[in-house]
């Protein structure tokens, strides 16, 4: 080292060790430049630190991975809801690890006009769930049901209402995870696009043929069916006599064709079917309205498609 001549030498070189620049003798010479290089030193220190951290904080936070349906829908009937429409949406835990008192919560946000000064109103309306949206463990999904009955902010609303306001639904889903050992929320909005009406999610249980056991197809997570379209045209081709009314004879003709499981599933007898719109015929009249036959085979079909916990016991695929 070149022989110290200052007492800013001292500071240089202490400056030198605490940084780490470490030159390996004191350079640069004058003090203004030694005063530029120790203001730089520190700064590039401080921004190494501050970039760190943030990328360290992004890395660490804990986050939920759960996979949320890309619709809901709004089944037309249910028995679970005492023939009341429903809405539908499903959760996917996607990492497969331990959820503990899952909640959600859901709210309807529209806009519609202020009728005293001619303006916009934004309201924001809960949509309370079935269970209360609650789940006490969750490990691989789950489904959330709002009844849609005359309570209800969604009775007798349809797609063209929800355009003509603009209307979202937002789910948002808190729950302790068990590996970050903290409480974390992940949140879904659903446009009206994102809507599908009279529709049924696919069910996710299917059988192994080779084997009989019952296993989780995900290829249907996101997959619905219309209901009431193939319903109301099976309706129409069985009305011969164009009176509005369907007999109990021409439906007992149809459920022994061999395609009709494509409507009907194959779970229910001939016999229980016919016992069960034979109770939907109030008049006796030997006949069933389209409100009637629509009631009867929503019924029975959401009976069969109608989601359950998939966290029973059943292998995943």
């Amino acid at each position: 080292l070149r022989g110290f001549e200052s007492n800013g030498d001292f500071v240089w070189l202490s400056v030198q060790t605490l940084t780490t620049v470490g030159y390996g003798r004191l350079e640069p010479l004058s003090i203004y430049a030694q005063l530029v290089a120790t203001i730089e030193s520190f700064f590039g220190i401080m921004f190494l630190a501050c970039c760190s951290g943030i990328i360290w904080f992004a890395l660490s936070k804990p986050t939920t991975c759960i996979l949320f349906s890309n619709i809901c829908v709004i089944e037309p009937l249910s028995i679970f809801t005492e023939g009341a429409s429903r809405l539908h949406f499903r959760a996917l835990n996607v990492r497969r690890n331990l959820l503990y008192d899952v909640q959600a919560h859901v709210r309807i946000l529209y806009r519609e006009p202020d009728p005293v000064n001619g303006g916009i109103i934004y309201r924001r309306v809960m949509l309370k769930l079935e269970k209360e949206g609650y789940n006490p463990r969750i490990e691989t999904g789950t489904s959330f049901f709002h009844c849609i009955d005359e309570s209800s902010p969604l009775c007798r609303k349809d797609l063209s209402w929800m355009i003509k306001h603009e209307a979202r639904i937002v789910a948002v889903m808190t729950c302790y995870d068990n590996a970050y050992k903290t409480t974390t929320a992940i949140s879904k909005i659903y446009n009206w696009e994102d809507v599908q009406f009279h529709h049924l999610f696919l069910n996710l249980i299917t059988k192994d043929e080779a084997t009989g056991e019952e296993i989780l197809d995900f290829q249907n997570f996101h997959k619905s069916v219309d209901v009431l379209t193939p319903l109301r045209n099976l309706f129409d081709k069985m009305d011969k006599n164009s009176d509005g009314e369907v007999s109990l004879d021409g439906i007992k003709a149809f459920l022994s064709q061999e395609n009709c499981s494509d409507v009907l599933p194959l779970t229910f007898s001939v016999e229980q079917v016919l016992a069960h719109f034979s109770e939907l015929d109030e008049n006796r009249s030997g006949g069933l309205s389209w409100e009637e036959f629509k009631h009867g085979f929503c019924y029975l079909r959401l009976d069969v498609h109608d989601d359950i916990d998939v966290d029973d016991e059943i292998s995943g695929s």
